[in-house]
Protein backbone atom coordinates (compact mmCIF):
# COMPACT_ATOMS: atom_id res chain seq x y z
CA UNK A 1 0.00 0.00 0.00
CA UNK A 2 1.20 3.62 -1.04
CA UNK A 3 1.46 6.62 1.42
CA UNK A 4 -1.67 8.36 0.82
CA UNK A 5 0.55 11.90 1.12
CA UNK A 6 1.87 12.69 -2.43
CA UNK A 7 4.67 14.49 -1.45
CA UNK A 8 5.57 11.77 0.68
CA UNK A 9 5.08 9.27 -2.41
CA UNK A 10 7.12 11.56 -4.70
CA UNK A 11 9.98 12.04 -1.88
CA UNK A 12 10.29 8.29 -2.21
CA UNK A 13 10.38 8.33 -5.91
CA UNK A 14 12.98 10.92 -5.63
CA UNK A 15 15.52 8.32 -3.31
CA UNK A 16 15.00 5.88 -5.67
CA UNK A 17 16.07 7.45 -8.62
CA UNK A 18 18.69 9.38 -7.01
CA UNK A 19 19.96 5.42 -4.71
CA UNK A 20 20.11 4.19 -8.24
CA UNK A 21 22.31 6.90 -9.70
CA UNK A 22 25.16 6.50 -6.50
CA UNK A 23 24.95 3.11 -6.82
CA UNK A 24 25.06 2.93 -10.42
CA UNK A 25 27.85 5.32 -10.53
CA UNK A 26 29.51 2.99 -7.86
CA UNK A 27 29.57 0.24 -10.04
CA UNK A 28 30.33 2.00 -13.29
CA UNK A 29 33.90 3.65 -11.56
CA UNK A 30 34.91 -0.10 -10.28
CA UNK A 31 34.19 -1.62 -13.95
CA UNK A 32 36.05 1.46 -15.75
CA UNK A 33 38.90 1.36 -13.47
CA UNK A 34 39.75 -2.27 -13.79
CA UNK A 35 39.00 -1.54 -17.43
CA UNK A 36 41.93 1.11 -17.69
CA UNK A 37 44.27 -0.74 -15.50
CA UNK A 38 43.46 -4.15 -14.96
CA UNK A 39 44.31 -4.05 -11.42
CA UNK A 40 42.22 -4.68 -8.64
CA UNK A 41 44.69 -2.21 -6.38
CA UNK A 42 43.88 0.67 -8.88
CA UNK A 43 39.95 -0.72 -8.44
CA UNK A 44 40.73 -0.56 -4.43
CA UNK A 45 42.44 2.77 -4.51
CA UNK A 46 39.05 4.01 -6.81
CA UNK A 47 36.84 2.40 -4.20
CA UNK A 48 38.17 4.07 -0.92
CA UNK A 49 38.47 7.23 -2.62
CA UNK A 50 34.82 6.84 -2.66
CA UNK A 51 34.33 5.78 0.82
CA UNK A 52 36.49 8.71 2.11
CA UNK A 53 34.57 10.81 -0.20
CA UNK A 54 31.13 9.52 1.47
CA UNK A 55 31.62 9.96 4.96
CA UNK A 56 33.62 13.50 4.63
CA UNK A 57 30.47 14.43 2.32
CA UNK A 58 27.98 13.57 4.80
CA UNK A 59 29.07 15.68 7.17
CA UNK A 60 28.97 18.92 4.54
CA UNK A 61 25.70 17.25 3.42
CA UNK A 62 23.89 17.47 7.08
CA UNK A 63 25.16 21.22 7.69
CA UNK A 64 24.03 22.34 4.31
CA UNK A 65 20.70 20.53 4.68
CA UNK A 66 20.31 22.15 8.33
CA UNK A 67 21.48 25.54 7.28
CA UNK A 68 19.49 26.47 3.47
CA UNK A 69 16.82 25.67 1.57
CA UNK A 70 16.34 21.99 1.59
CA UNK A 71 14.59 21.58 -1.75
CA UNK A 72 16.86 23.92 -2.80
CA UNK A 73 20.78 22.49 -2.12
CA UNK A 74 18.84 19.16 -2.55
CA UNK A 75 18.11 19.56 -6.53
CA UNK A 76 21.65 22.00 -7.08
CA UNK A 77 23.84 18.98 -5.57
CA UNK A 78 22.07 16.91 -7.82
CA UNK A 79 22.53 18.82 -10.74
CA UNK A 80 25.97 19.65 -9.98
CA UNK A 81 26.75 15.85 -9.46
CA UNK A 82 24.97 14.39 -12.47
CA UNK A 83 27.00 17.36 -14.58
CA UNK A 84 29.96 15.75 -12.95
CA UNK A 85 29.29 11.95 -14.04
CA UNK A 86 28.24 13.55 -17.74
CA UNK A 87 32.13 14.07 -17.78
CA UNK A 88 33.16 10.94 -16.84
CA UNK A 89 30.70 9.78 -19.73
CA UNK A 90 32.78 11.47 -22.24
CA UNK A 91 35.97 8.99 -20.82
CA UNK A 92 38.97 9.66 -18.55
CA UNK A 93 42.11 7.88 -16.87
CA UNK A 94 42.07 6.94 -13.71
CA UNK A 95 43.17 10.11 -12.17
CA UNK A 96 40.54 11.59 -13.42
CA UNK A 97 38.15 9.25 -13.08
CA UNK A 98 39.10 9.58 -9.40
CA UNK A 99 38.84 12.98 -8.95
CA UNK A 100 35.53 13.41 -10.82
CA UNK A 101 34.08 10.91 -8.93
CA UNK A 102 34.71 12.03 -5.61
CA UNK A 103 33.60 15.55 -6.47
CA UNK A 104 30.01 14.07 -7.56
CA UNK A 105 29.60 12.80 -4.14
CA UNK A 106 30.56 15.52 -2.14
CA UNK A 107 28.20 17.67 -4.81
CA UNK A 108 25.13 15.14 -4.34
CA UNK A 109 25.81 14.50 -0.42
CA UNK A 110 22.73 16.82 0.69
CA UNK A 111 20.42 14.73 -1.10
CA UNK A 112 20.48 11.47 1.85
CA UNK A 113 20.25 14.21 4.85
CA UNK A 114 17.76 15.81 3.09
CA UNK A 115 15.49 13.01 2.73
CA UNK A 116 16.03 12.10 6.25
CA UNK A 117 15.37 15.50 7.56
CA UNK A 118 12.26 16.61 5.55
CA UNK A 119 10.62 13.16 5.87
CA UNK A 120 8.54 14.11 9.30
CA UNK A 121 8.14 17.57 7.83
CA UNK A 122 5.79 16.22 4.74
CA UNK A 123 3.91 13.02 6.43
CA UNK A 124 1.11 15.42 6.59
CA UNK A 125 -1.65 13.00 7.83
CA UNK A 126 0.17 9.71 7.30
CA UNK A 127 2.19 7.68 9.50
CA UNK A 128 6.23 8.34 9.78
CA UNK A 129 7.06 4.70 10.18
CA UNK A 130 5.03 3.59 7.12
CA UNK A 131 6.39 6.37 5.18
CA UNK A 132 10.13 5.61 6.31
CA UNK A 133 9.39 1.99 5.15
CA UNK A 134 7.72 3.10 1.93
CA UNK A 135 11.27 5.39 1.19
CA UNK A 136 13.64 2.98 2.57
CA UNK A 137 12.24 0.15 0.59
CA UNK A 138 12.26 2.31 -2.86
CA UNK A 139 16.23 3.03 -2.01
CA UNK A 140 16.64 -0.87 -1.57
CA UNK A 141 15.17 -1.86 -4.49
CA UNK A 142 17.47 0.49 -6.73
CA UNK A 143 20.73 -0.64 -4.87
CA UNK A 144 19.29 -4.33 -5.71
CA UNK A 145 18.58 -3.03 -9.60
CA UNK A 146 21.75 -1.02 -10.08
CA UNK A 147 24.20 -4.19 -9.98
CA UNK A 148 22.03 -5.84 -12.25
CA UNK A 149 21.50 -2.67 -14.47
CA UNK A 150 25.66 -2.70 -14.60
CA UNK A 151 26.12 -5.50 -15.45
CA UNK A 152 24.00 -5.71 -18.32
CA UNK A 153 24.42 -1.91 -19.71
CA UNK A 154 28.37 -2.63 -19.75
CA UNK A 155 27.97 -4.86 -22.12
CA UNK A 156 25.73 -2.72 -24.31
CA UNK A 157 26.88 0.69 -23.62
CA UNK A 158 30.16 -0.05 -22.08
CA UNK A 159 31.15 1.65 -18.54
CA UNK A 160 31.01 5.06 -20.10
CA UNK A 161 27.65 4.73 -20.52
CA UNK A 162 26.62 4.05 -17.45
CA UNK A 163 27.83 7.09 -16.56
CA UNK A 164 25.65 9.01 -18.51
CA UNK A 165 22.69 6.26 -17.58
CA UNK A 166 23.98 7.50 -13.81
CA UNK A 167 23.62 11.09 -14.87
CA UNK A 168 20.12 11.07 -16.33
CA UNK A 169 19.10 9.21 -13.32
CA UNK A 170 20.31 11.97 -11.31
CA UNK A 171 18.53 14.78 -13.47
CA UNK A 172 15.26 12.87 -13.70
CA UNK A 173 15.54 12.55 -9.58
CA UNK A 174 15.90 16.50 -9.24
CA UNK A 175 12.71 17.00 -11.79
CA UNK A 176 10.76 14.69 -9.34
CA UNK A 177 12.17 16.98 -6.39
CA UNK A 178 10.45 20.03 -7.76
CA UNK A 179 6.83 18.42 -8.05
CA UNK A 180 7.23 17.50 -4.22
CA UNK A 181 5.04 20.36 -2.25
CA UNK A 182 5.34 20.76 0.99
CA UNK A 183 7.26 22.12 3.32
CA UNK A 184 10.90 20.98 3.87
CA UNK A 185 11.82 22.49 7.07
CA UNK A 186 9.63 22.53 10.23
CA UNK A 187 9.94 25.53 12.63
CA UNK A 188 13.49 25.70 13.67
CA UNK A 189 13.11 28.32 16.43
CA UNK A 190 11.73 26.45 19.53
CA UNK A 191 15.23 24.17 20.38
CA UNK A 192 18.29 26.61 20.31
CA UNK A 193 21.28 24.40 18.66
CA UNK A 194 24.65 25.17 17.69
CA UNK A 195 25.40 26.10 13.94
CA UNK A 196 28.69 23.60 14.23
CA UNK A 197 28.59 21.45 11.24
CA UNK A 198 29.99 18.44 13.95
CA UNK A 199 26.92 19.83 15.68
CA UNK A 200 25.01 16.38 14.92
CA UNK A 201 27.93 14.56 16.21
CA UNK A 202 27.37 16.31 19.65
CA UNK A 203 23.72 15.33 19.90
CA UNK A 204 24.34 11.77 19.17
CA UNK A 205 27.45 11.75 21.93
CA UNK A 206 24.97 13.27 24.40
CA UNK A 207 21.51 10.93 23.50
CA UNK A 208 21.85 7.86 25.22
CA UNK A 209 19.63 6.19 22.66
CA UNK A 210 20.77 7.89 19.20
CA UNK A 211 24.49 6.67 20.59
CA UNK A 212 23.54 2.92 21.79
CA UNK A 213 22.29 2.35 18.02
CA UNK A 214 25.07 4.60 16.12
CA UNK A 215 27.47 2.36 18.61
CA UNK A 216 25.48 -1.14 17.56
CA UNK A 217 24.89 0.32 13.84
CA UNK A 218 28.85 0.67 13.12
CA UNK A 219 30.27 -2.61 15.12
CA UNK A 220 27.74 -4.59 12.98
CA UNK A 221 28.80 -2.80 9.90
CA UNK A 222 32.54 -3.06 11.05
CA UNK A 223 32.71 -6.88 11.55
CA UNK A 224 30.24 -8.00 9.29
CA UNK A 225 30.88 -5.72 6.24
CA UNK A 226 33.99 -7.78 4.81
CA UNK A 227 31.74 -10.41 4.66
CA UNK A 228 30.67 -8.68 1.24
CA UNK A 229 34.16 -9.37 0.41
CA UNK A 230 33.75 -13.48 0.75
CA UNK A 231 30.64 -13.68 -1.37
CA UNK A 232 32.43 -14.49 -4.29
CA UNK A 233 34.42 -16.82 -3.12
CA UNK A 234 31.77 -18.88 -1.18
CA UNK A 235 29.99 -18.78 -4.84
CA UNK A 236 32.38 -19.74 -7.26
CA UNK A 237 34.86 -22.12 -4.53
CA UNK A 238 32.61 -23.35 -2.34
CA UNK A 239 29.46 -24.05 -4.22
CA UNK A 240 30.75 -23.80 -7.91
CA UNK A 241 28.56 -21.91 -8.96
CA UNK A 242 30.59 -18.95 -11.04
CA UNK A 243 29.96 -15.50 -11.00
CA UNK A 244 25.77 -16.45 -11.48
CA UNK A 245 26.15 -17.81 -8.00
CA UNK A 246 27.32 -14.92 -6.72
CA UNK A 247 24.88 -12.66 -8.51
CA UNK A 248 22.30 -14.92 -6.97
CA UNK A 249 23.10 -14.17 -3.34
CA UNK A 250 23.76 -10.30 -4.05
CA UNK A 251 20.13 -10.20 -5.64
CA UNK A 252 18.57 -12.43 -2.88
CA UNK A 253 20.17 -10.04 -0.01
CA UNK A 254 18.76 -7.13 -1.82
CA UNK A 255 15.37 -8.34 -2.48
CA UNK A 256 15.14 -9.48 1.43
CA UNK A 257 16.16 -5.80 2.75
CA UNK A 258 13.69 -4.61 -0.01
CA UNK A 259 10.75 -6.93 2.04
CA UNK A 260 12.21 -5.94 4.99
CA UNK A 261 12.02 -2.12 4.91
CA UNK A 262 8.09 -3.27 3.38
CA UNK A 263 7.97 -5.43 7.32
CA UNK A 264 9.43 -2.67 8.68
CA UNK A 265 6.08 -0.47 10.25
CA UNK A 266 4.62 -3.95 11.27
CA UNK A 267 7.53 -4.80 13.26
CA UNK A 268 8.18 -1.38 14.77
CA UNK A 269 4.46 -1.52 15.89
CA UNK A 270 5.14 -4.36 17.74
CA UNK A 271 8.45 -4.40 19.09
CA UNK A 272 8.56 -0.66 19.46
CA UNK A 273 11.36 1.36 17.22
CA UNK A 274 14.25 0.40 19.05
CA UNK A 275 13.46 -3.00 19.91
CA UNK A 276 12.72 -3.87 15.93
CA UNK A 277 16.37 -1.84 15.88
CA UNK A 278 18.02 -4.82 18.12
CA UNK A 279 15.93 -7.54 17.23
CA UNK A 280 16.47 -7.06 13.69
CA UNK A 281 19.99 -6.99 14.75
CA UNK A 282 20.62 -10.19 16.66
CA UNK A 283 18.50 -12.09 14.08
CA UNK A 284 20.74 -10.84 11.05
CA UNK A 285 23.87 -11.92 13.33
CA UNK A 286 22.24 -15.20 13.51
CA UNK A 287 21.96 -15.68 9.75
CA UNK A 288 24.96 -14.50 8.65
CA UNK A 289 26.84 -16.84 10.80
CA UNK A 290 24.23 -20.04 9.70
CA UNK A 291 25.80 -19.02 5.99
CA UNK A 292 29.14 -20.41 7.43
CA UNK A 293 27.38 -24.02 7.28
CA UNK A 294 25.06 -23.85 4.08
CA UNK A 295 25.98 -27.08 2.09
CA UNK A 296 24.29 -25.53 -1.12
CA UNK A 297 23.58 -21.94 -3.04
CA UNK A 298 19.95 -22.29 -2.86
CA UNK A 299 20.03 -22.76 1.21
CA UNK A 300 23.09 -19.72 1.27
CA UNK A 301 20.43 -17.19 -1.26
CA UNK A 302 17.45 -18.33 1.44
CA UNK A 303 19.98 -17.22 4.20
CA UNK A 304 21.09 -14.35 2.56
CA UNK A 305 17.41 -13.41 1.75
CA UNK A 306 16.27 -13.79 5.85
CA UNK A 307 19.88 -11.49 6.67
CA UNK A 308 18.46 -9.22 4.37
CA UNK A 309 14.92 -8.73 5.47
CA UNK A 310 16.22 -8.04 9.12
CA UNK A 311 18.92 -5.59 7.45
CA UNK A 312 16.05 -3.27 5.79
CA UNK A 313 14.18 -3.25 9.30
CA UNK A 314 16.98 -2.20 10.92
CA UNK A 315 17.89 0.24 8.74
CA UNK A 316 14.03 1.74 8.58
CA UNK A 317 13.92 1.77 11.96
CA UNK A 318 17.64 3.57 12.44
CA UNK A 319 15.72 6.34 10.52
CA UNK A 320 12.76 6.76 12.39
CA UNK A 321 14.73 6.56 15.78
CA UNK A 322 17.17 9.74 14.54
CA UNK A 323 13.54 11.57 13.16
CA UNK A 324 11.87 11.30 16.32
CA UNK A 325 14.37 12.42 18.53
CA UNK A 326 16.20 15.63 16.98
CA UNK A 327 15.09 18.80 16.06
CA UNK A 328 14.02 19.92 12.75
CA UNK A 329 17.09 22.41 13.03
CA UNK A 330 20.03 19.54 13.48
CA UNK A 331 18.22 16.85 11.54
CA UNK A 332 20.33 16.95 8.59
CA UNK A 333 23.74 17.08 10.70
CA UNK A 334 22.53 13.87 13.14
CA UNK A 335 21.47 12.00 9.95
CA UNK A 336 24.92 13.23 8.41
CA UNK A 337 26.70 12.16 11.68
CA UNK A 338 24.79 8.44 11.30
CA UNK A 339 25.50 8.20 8.20
CA UNK A 340 29.52 9.21 8.14
CA UNK A 341 30.19 7.05 11.04
CA UNK A 342 28.58 3.96 9.51
CA UNK A 343 30.39 4.72 5.98
CA UNK A 344 33.84 4.85 7.93
CA UNK A 345 33.36 1.73 9.40
CA UNK A 346 32.02 0.02 6.31
CA UNK A 347 35.53 1.49 4.64
CA UNK A 348 37.53 -0.06 7.66
CA UNK A 349 35.93 -2.90 7.05
CA UNK A 350 36.51 -3.29 3.39
CA UNK A 351 39.88 -2.46 3.92
CA UNK A 352 41.04 -5.46 6.51
CA UNK A 353 38.14 -7.48 4.42
CA UNK A 354 40.62 -9.14 2.48
CA UNK A 355 42.97 -10.35 4.75
CA UNK A 356 39.90 -12.01 6.94
CA UNK A 357 38.91 -13.38 4.16
CA UNK A 358 42.46 -14.73 3.33
CA UNK A 359 42.63 -15.95 7.17
CA UNK A 360 39.44 -17.56 7.75
CA UNK A 361 38.31 -18.68 4.51
CA UNK A 362 34.67 -17.65 3.08
CA UNK A 363 32.99 -19.64 5.85
CA UNK A 364 35.06 -18.44 8.61
CA UNK A 365 34.34 -15.12 7.82
CA UNK A 366 30.54 -15.44 7.78
CA UNK A 367 30.79 -17.37 11.20
CA UNK A 368 33.23 -14.49 12.89
CA UNK A 369 30.96 -11.71 10.78
CA UNK A 370 27.50 -13.06 12.88
CA UNK A 371 29.55 -12.82 15.89
CA UNK A 372 30.26 -9.66 15.62
CA UNK A 373 27.04 -8.76 14.58
CA UNK A 374 25.27 -10.65 17.50
CA UNK A 375 27.41 -8.63 19.80
CA UNK A 376 26.45 -5.65 18.28
CA UNK A 377 23.39 -6.28 19.19
CA UNK A 378 24.09 -7.31 22.45
CA UNK A 379 25.52 -4.07 23.17
CA UNK A 380 22.99 -1.80 21.81
CA UNK A 381 20.70 -4.15 24.38
CA UNK A 382 22.28 -3.51 27.23
CA UNK A 383 22.84 0.44 26.51
CA UNK A 384 18.54 1.19 25.17
CA UNK A 385 17.52 -1.21 28.41
CA UNK A 386 15.58 0.97 30.37
CA UNK A 387 16.58 4.29 28.42
CA UNK A 388 13.05 6.60 27.75
CA UNK A 389 12.50 8.20 24.41
CA UNK A 390 10.85 11.62 24.07
CA UNK A 391 7.59 10.52 25.03
CA UNK A 392 8.95 9.01 28.62
CA UNK A 393 7.99 5.43 27.50
CA UNK A 394 10.58 2.83 27.99
CA UNK A 395 12.46 1.83 24.52
CA UNK A 396 12.06 -1.78 24.37
CA UNK A 397 9.24 -2.18 26.00
CA UNK A 398 5.08 -1.20 26.11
Amino acid sequence: MLPYDKPVRLIGVFAFLAAFCEALSFYAAALYAYHLTGSVLAVAAVMTAIAVAETAGAVLGGTLADRLDRRLVAACGGVAGALLLAVLALGAGIVVLTAVMVLAIIAASPIRPVVGAALPNLVVEGDLRFANGYVQALRNAALTLAPVAAGVGVGIVGARGIFAVAAASLLAAVLVLVFVRGRFSGDRTDVQVSDSPLEGFAVIRADRVLLAVVVAGSLSWLTAAYCAIADLPLAIEEFDAGEAGYGVLVAAWGIGQTLGAVLATGAMRRFTVTGAFVASLAIEGVVIATVAGAPTLITAAIAFAIGGVMSGIGLTADQVIVQERTPDGVRGRVRAANDAIMAAAYALSLGVGGFVVEALGARGTYLAGGAGVLAAAFIGYRVLRGAAPVGGQPILHE
